[in-house]
């Protein structure tokens, strides 16, 4: 009786054990039809950034729903696993989720990585081959300021080329990831380099622009001078002279010394200091619109003196 007591206490358990089991494998069945439908809908939204200072560089990553249809395997395994330790005895459960991985999936996992920072190199290399370009077609840069970016340029340029060749080679998860983050911070293509460039040639730019202005000015006294001794009202086109001047001064007070003062930096710079370009982009843009109220005046002064 003992015995009979005993196998049908045993049967019982297993038979709970069995319904358990049967509810978690549905619940899991679940998940795993959510994941797939969320894998068919998202599985082209889900990018990861690696960035730069502004720029991002987008490849696919395994997705949420991947995770999830991942865990719910697992949980499988380990629920099955927990039935047969029930039936048999044993307390050995199997952890897929602490296996180490093979040998090909850290090699594949490798050749992504390689792919997506070579992919980061080509796109900042095009960019110092565009921003070389823009160098070479700015009509108002000095001789001096064009040659000492388009160094850096090509500098930068030349060092992402032995990079990329370095990442090829590279067989240590680590290195490679400490040269793949160089890419950026070693660098600085979109952070710095661009904007540097381009404030290099809009401060020579401006600076030219004021100049050229300042000369005009003494032209335009001297016409309003002669009309008003002709008998002419010119109360507007003196004031818009009055105006002129003003903004003309506090231009070149502004563009004075742009180009050099965001010529010398390096990534290191901007690494310590993210903020370093901001005096000169307040700058340029505050000598932008100076100079568009300076022709708004020229043009106030002409109407005034053909009318």
């Amino acid at each position: 009786m003992a015995l009979e007591r005993t196998i049908g206490t045993a049967a019982f358990a297993a038979s709970v054990w069995r319904t358990v089991v049967r509810l978690l494998c549905k619940r899991i069945s679940i998940w795993v039809g959510v994941g797939r439908r969320v894998l068919t809908d998202r599985s082209q939204s889900h990018v990861r950034q690696f960035t730069t200072g502004g720029h991002r560089v987008d490849h696919p990553l395994t997705t949420d729903s991947e995770h999830t249809m991942n865990n719910a395997r697992r949980i499988t395994t380990l629920v099955a696993a927990g039935a047969l330790t029930l039936a048999i005895g044993t307390t050995a459960v199997p952890n897929a989720a602490n296996a180490a991985p093979t040998t090909t999936e850290r090699t594949r996992d490798l050749v992504g990585e390689k792919a997506r920072c070579t992919a980061a190199i080509d796109v900042r290399l095009t960019t110092l081959t565009r921003l070389n370009g823009s160098l070479a077609a700015a009509k108002s840069i000095t001789a001096g300021h064009k040659s000492t970016q388009a160094a850096s340029n090509t500098a930068a340029a030349s060092g992402l080329g032995a990079l990329k060749t370095k990442i090829a080679a590279d067989t240590d998860p680590a290195t490679l990831g400490t040269d793949c983050r160089s890419i950026v911070e070693g660098y600085r293509v979109f952070a710095l380099r661009a904007p540097q460039t381009h404030l290099v040639i809009a401060g020579d730019t401006e600076a030219s622009a004021v100049a050229k202005l300042n000369d005009v000015v003494s032209r335009l006294s001297d016409a309003i001078d002669k009309a008003g001794a002709a008998g002419k009202d010119v109360t507007a086109a003196q004031a818009a002279l009055t105006d002129l001047t003003a903004k003309l001064a506090d231009a070149a007070a502004k563009t004075n010394g742009v180009a050099d003062s965001v010529i010398g930096f390096a990534p290191a710079d901007y690494n310590a200091d993210h903020t370093l370009l901001d005096g000169a982009r307040a700058n340029v843009r505050t000598t932008a619109a100076d100079l568009k109220a300076a022709r708004a005046d020229i043009k106030t002064i002409t109407t005034t003196l053909k009318g």
